[in-house]
């Protein structure tokens, strides 16, 4: 992802979030979740590391999301 894509999707998401209720966001954060879980056809979940980069730790992804 280029700066110029990476800025515009920075911007999109602040206006999400300044417009979602704790409520919402959290069934935002499911949805994402279960999305990834079940989309993941590989032993790297794939899904799961472009979701939740920047937000949460590469092991912590992995220890949740990664098959064995």
């Amino acid at each position: 992802m280029d700066d110029m894509q990476f800025s515009r999707y920075s911007c999109d998401i602040r206006e999400i979030l300044e417009n979602t209720d704790q409520e919402s966001l959290e069934n935002l954060v499911r949805n994402a979740v279960a999305y990834s879980q079940s989309n993941n056809n590989n032993k790297v979940n794939w899904i799961a590391q472009e979701l939740f980069v920047d937000v949460i730790s590469d092991e912590m992804i992995a220890e949740i999301f990664n098959k064995e």
